[in-house]
């Protein structure tokens, strides 16, 4: 029997240790799937929390109803026409009826475009939850969109790692649902070694059918099974420690990115975090403070700890996933295997300073960049032409282009060097070739320009310090799209292994968020275009600029502007991205005045949208002739355009986008009289040649802050 007391749902899936990626994918997206795909179901939650560990991705549903909610919907069978005969219902009528179990005084008779048709509107039968549940919960689970996943012999379907595994409990009751292979019941498994298990989660809800609080749930966990199933909780347990071991509070806050990347993994490694202190022997302190903190935040995941000067101590900690009474052998194996690390580190440096950075660069010429894009050493001769050229543009001083030069010719060298080619190091690419320039006596300029080249390096990390690590950041980047979609190796669909769409992401970001102005003022498409020349792949930059242009555009989306609004600005010519996010700005701030923005976006689309017509039927003008203008509407807008003119340009070329469009927005009444009053699409051909020269130079300085006529149309904005 059914009923519309609410109660709470708990979905636990346990499986063998995930991924950390894995983890927060699952966190991320359990609450989205749970909630819509409970609401499609007609069991609307009031509330959805998702929680996660390496052994088992938790939901929890609070106020789901005890059925499903009515549904009412109309539908439709055959025509009238066929469903009676001399009033009477015919076979297909009476077959209707049958159907959906509706009686002949029910029936309605929809009218549409062939005639009238037979309806009805028919209930919706009402489940109940743990009906639907049972059938909801393998789709939920299947939906899950992990990039990774793998098969195993119990079970025929996808996932990350096996699943172990499956509770699921409506109000306290086992809602009989299965998946790979497994039947929900109520036990749950804790930490490995601290509280195994099994626990029966039924205990987590009173006589009513409801959990408590979260609160009560994870104290639950934590009590019972040993097990910390909130990442912010697992945070906050680490950062508690921190002044346990000696170390400050805010050690995360004040962290850089990769220590904070390397946190935020080492929190879904673990479900009962707990920090231990170790050390490492002192002499390693000479080498670079870059090689020491890439050997304990590789493979291992070590916390590197500075002083008060910032200078790097002989000491590290890590956050472990033992018992607390563990933690005198966890340290000693920590130390032992850092110990291998560092010498490792120390032997390649030494033996890499031996080698001039000239020398490992002339061996990039045996290191295939890509199948059809050449070497590492053909890639350095590209972005040597490409820096060449944007020194140009950038009016660079005779040293700055110098220095830019050798950086250019240096920055890949080190993907040659015994440091680099070792896989734990491989991320201090760039930042070794900065280090061995400092060794070899490079220029300051130089070597900074090798060390921040890659940068940056996710959406959150920083764009290079100084101006030629942007330039030579920015020639890389260019340099590798061209050259890789020359080759063929486009991202297509969730796949791309060389990194485009982050190399893309960091291209727009250099010229977006580039503060100082130093390269600002580059044209994607010109950049773009060169890159190509170079990649010889001159048929690719087209393609090339729409691929940075749509991540582009979804970065205006996310920063909240309308779509409309960022295709219009997308749609000029000589798109410079951070003078692009200002025409934006501009247009956003006169769309919240809508009395005022409407009538201004209908009023600049029309002579745009005359003159395609005007190409559509074919026609031809050329210079307007003031001696034609017939009518004082003509006249008068004419004058305006002239006093207009040369302000808008101004403004525009200055950047300042709030003056462009106040001063055309003055045009407005004007334009508004002038279609009022005068046809432009008239008789009389030289007349209308004329108007659609006016309309011409009206469309012509329009367009030099936007592409009008990807705004809404009129009537959605009724």
């Amino acid at each position: 029997m059914t009923t519309d007391k609410r109660k709470d749902l708990l979905l636990e899936i346990g499986c063998e240790e995930l991924p950390p990626a894995a983890v927060a994918d699952g966190r991320r997206q359990l609450a989205t799937l749970t909630t819509q795909l409970l609401a499609e179901a007609r069991l609307p939650a009031a509330s959805v929390s998702t929680f996660a560990t390496p052994r088992r991705l938790l939901v929890v549903a609070k106020g789901v109803p005890g059925s499903q909610q009515p549904e009412v919907k109309r539908v439709v069978g055959p025509p009238k026409s066929v469903a009676y005969d001399d009033g009477e219902l015919t076979a297909a009528g009476r077959g209707f009826l049958k159907k959906w179990a509706v009686a002949e005084e029910d029936l309605l008779f929809e009218e549409t475009a062939k005639g009238e048709y037979l309806a009805a509107d028919v209930a919706s039968p009402a489940r109940a939850a743990p009906e639907v549940l049972a059938e909801l919960i393998p789709e939920l689970i299947s939906a899950l969109p992990f990039p990774k996943t793998m098969r195993w012999p119990q079970a025929g379907v996808p996932f990350p790692r096996p699943v172990r595994w499956l509770v699921c409990l409506y109000g306290g009751a086992v809602v009989p649902a299965e998946y790979a292979g497994l039947k929900a019941g109520s036990q749950s498994y804790g930490h490995r070694t601290i509280a195994p298990g099994p626990k029966d989660l039924r205990a987590v809800f009173d006589e009513e059918g409801i959990i408590v609080n979260e609160k009560a749930l994870q104290r639950f966990y934590e009590k019972e099974l040993g097990v910390v199933v909130d990442v912010e909780s697992r945070r906050r347990r680490v950062t508690t420690q921190l002044k346990k071991i000696g170390v400050a509070s805010d050690y995360f806050e004040k962290a850089d990115y990769h220590v904070k990347w390397t946190f935020a993994r080492v929190l879904d490694e673990v479900e009962a975090p707990s920090l231990v202190a170790g050390d490492f022997d002192e002499k390693y302190s000479s080498l670079p403070a870059e090689v020491v903190e890439a050997a304990l935040l590789g493979y291992l995941h070590l916390f590197p700890v500075r002083n008060k000067k910032g200078e790097l101590e002989p000491r590290f900690f890590a956050v472990h996933n033992a018992r607390p009474e563990a933690e005198d052998n966890v340290r000693a194996g920590l130390e032992r295997v850092l110990a291998a690390r560092l010498a490792d580190a120390a032997y390649f440096w030494e033996v890499d300073k031996q080698t001039p950075l000239a020398d490992m660069a002339a061996a990039l010429d045996g290191v295939v960049f890509a199948e059809g894009a050449g070497t590492l050493a053909d890639k350095a001769a590209r972005l040597a032409k490409l820096t060449a050229t944007l020194a140009e543009r950038l009016d660079l001083a005779a040293e700055e282009r110098a220095d830019l030069a050798r950086a250019a010719a240096l920055c890949k060298a080190d993907l040659t060097s015994q440091m680099v080619r070792e896989k734990e190091f491989a991320h201090l690419q760039g930042t070794m070739g900065k280090l061995y320039a400092e060794a070899a006596g490079e220029p300051g300029a130089v070597a900074k320009a090798i060390g921040e080249h890659y940068r940056p390096v996710a959406a959150d990390d920083p764009l290079p310090a100084t101006k030629l690590g942007r330039v030579l950041s920015l020639a890389d980047r260019l340099d590798t799209l061209a050259s890789l979609f020359a080759a063929g190796h486009r991202p297509t669909g969730a796949k791309d292994p060389f990194g485009l769409r982050r190399a893309a992401i960091g291209l727009y970001r250099l010229l977006l968020e580039d503060e100082e102005g130093d390269v600002a003022a580059v044209t994607l498409e010109d950049a773009v275009a060169q890159a190509a020349e170079f990649a010889d792949g001159k048929e690719v930059a087209n393609d090339v600029l729409d691929f940075v242009l749509s991540r582009l555009r979804q970065n205006f989306l996310e920063r909240g502007f309308r779509d409309d609004m960022a295709d219009a600005v997308l749609a000029l010519p000589a798109r410079r991205p951070a003078d692009l996010l200002k025409r934006l700005s501009a247009l956003a701030a006169l769309y919240e005045d809508r009395e005022e923005y409407i009538p201004l976006a209908i009023a600049f689309k029309r002579p745009i949208n005359i003159l395609r017509q005007g190409r559509e039927r074919n026609l031809a003008w050329g210079e307007l002739d003031e001696g034609l203008l017939v009518e004082d509407e003509e006249r008068q807008l004419l004058e305006e355009y002239h006093e207009a003119e040369s302000a808008v340009r101004a403004a525009v070329a200055a950047g300042d986008h709030d003056e462009a469009l106040k001063l055309l927005a003055t045009m407005r009444p004007t334009v508004d009289k002038f279609f009022d009053e005068v046809m432009v699409m008239c008789d009389d051909e030289r007349l209308r040649s004329n108007r659609l020269a006016l309309m011409q130079l009206l469309a012509d300085l329009f367009l030099t802050f936007a592409d009008f006529t990807r705004l809404r149309g009129e009537e959605e904005y009724e």
